[in-house]
């Protein structure tokens, strides 16, 4: 069976006067072209979401990614692939051109349209239902050039699901052919990190070369590290049946952290798939060098989600130095444009915001209530005894001692760490939190929205298996 040329059966679709031509694709009605020239990502690599957000809706069990210089390959791994579409499917999708679906072929197909379209790329895609031999889609002048074993060749080790192959040179790039044979620039970065950025948050398991970037404990974008700890970590119950549950990445679970809790331990722990209403992550932070201090600035920020992406986020008015809170909330439900990237601002987002802050304030003045040590440190393991130096020459002593003072020099110097106990955060954090609690509320009377409702119950944090 012969791969399917997207391009030539679209051409051949516009010389029968079926649909008009619009760049590289062609659109049957005039509607969907209307719309496709007002859509605008809010970023030039935002597309590659769209794939984050099919991959959620089809309930894939992995996402991975695996580039080189030259391309990009998407593998979305099913337990069930009866649940994708057809060659068909997507073609319609792609002809239909609907930015208002959530399907996730359609999510599938304007990803697509944009990376063709918008961005001039090729790609090679195939649909493995494990239901027979399936045909392969190709468009964009690099597959296009390529012969049919050649494509053979490129998908030969592709398994069930869907494989999707995007090569990086654009066609419009001058140099293309020869970037194709020395490729000096890195392509294949942009789409990476719009991944680590907006995508930390997807429900799916997600790995790029081997690498984890789903989890807010796992992500370069919450930045934890030696100076910038975690301490709490909780989902919210909001009561009502209002809200549309929030999957969760599965590092995320009722947590209390202390500041000497290894991060790098943490990443590697899992935990069943679970949902929420809502969830918040509580952190503190200290400058990097001792000397340091930091501004009074906002550190909390509410951040919308929309099948496993960041949409769009917020900063709350919550002025601190070392307390940092983010509260991530589901956007499912709520109106955005075009791009389904940008929230409209209405009575049902406004009343989503208002019950979740009110949450969370409940959530913190608990944590208030609670006093918690964070500075604790876990009980050191024993010692063991160090054997004793068989020579007892003087010269081999004064080496070795110098010897250990130059490692723990070096060592220092590639493992940082900070006294918490002299950085004052201890003596900050319960003030700060309390200021922040203030400031939510003060936020929330600024809105015009209804006070706290103080018969929530005593635990608002919750998970639903």
């Amino acid at each position: 069976m012969s791969d399917f040329d997207l391009n030539a059966f679209l051409a051949s679709q516009q010389s029968e006067g079926v649909s008009k031509g619009v760049g590289n694709f062609t659109i049957s009605h005039e509607k969907a072209s209307q719309k496709m020239s007002q859509y605008s990502l809010p970023r030039e690599h935002a597309w590659v979401l769209k794939l984050v957000q099919a991959a959620v809706a089809w309930k894939c069990s992995k996402l991975t990614l695996k580039q080189s210089r030259t391309a990009s390959t998407f593998h979305f791994e099913l337990d069930d692939c009866s649940r994708l579409g057809s060659n068909q499917d997507l073609v319609s999708a792609l002809l239909r051109a609907d930015l208002e679906s959530q399907e996730p072929i359609d999510s599938l197909a304007m990803a697509l349209r944009v990376l063709v379209e918008r961005a001039h790329l090729s790609f090679l895609l195939l649909i493995d239902r494990g239901t027979g031999t399936s045909q392969a889609i190709y468009a964009g002048v690099f597959f296009a050039e390529m012969g049919e074993k050649k494509r053979a060749r490129e998908r030969e080790s592709w398994s069930r699901g869907v494989t999707l192959r995007i090569h990086h040179i654009p066609h419009t790039d001058t140099n293309r052919l020869l970037l194709n044979y020395i490729p000096i620039r890195h392509h294949g970065l942009p789409m990476l990190t719009e991944l680590e950025q907006y995508a930390y948050v997807c429900p799916v398991p997600l790995y790029a070369d081997g690498r984890r970037l789903d989890g807010v404990l796992r992500s370069s974008c919450m930045n934890w590290n030696f100076h910038r700890k975690p301490l709490r970590l909780a989902g919210l119950e909001i009561p009502g049946d209002q809200e549309p549950e929030l999957p969760i990445c599965d590092d995320f679970t009722n947590r209390i952290l202390t500041v000497h809790d290894s991060t790098e331990n943490l990443k590697n722990t899992s935990s069943i798939s679970k949902y929420s209403d809502a969830y918040f992550v509580i952190g503190i932070g200290v400058p990097k060098h001792p000397l340091g201090s930091q501004r009074l600035v906002s550190r909390s920020k509410l951040v919308w989600v929309r099948k496993g992406v960041i949409v769009e986020e917020q900063f709350l008015p919550c002025l601190t130095k070392n307390l940092t809170l983010a509260l991530f909330v589901s956007a499912e439900g709520l109106s955005t444009d075009l791009t389904g990237f940008h929230l409209l601002q209405n009575e049902v987002l406004e009343g989503r915001q208002k019950r979740v802050i009110n949450r969370v304030i409940r959530a913190l003045e608990l944590e208030e209530i609670a006093a918690r040590d964070f500075l604790e440190n876990p009980e050191p393991e024993p010692a063991e005894s160090e054997p004793k130096a068989e020579s007892t020459n003087p010269l081999i002593a004064v080496s070795s001692k110098v010897f250990n003072r130059i490692y723990e020099t070096v060592e220092k110097s590639w493992n940082p760490t900070v006294d918490w106990e002299k950085t004052g955060v201890g003596r900050r954090y319960p003030m700060e939190l309390k200021k922040v609690i203030e400031d939510l509320k003060k936020y929330l009377e600024r809105r015009e929205l209804e006070p706290q409702d103080e018969s929530l119950g005593p635990r608002p944090w919750v998970f639903k298996t």
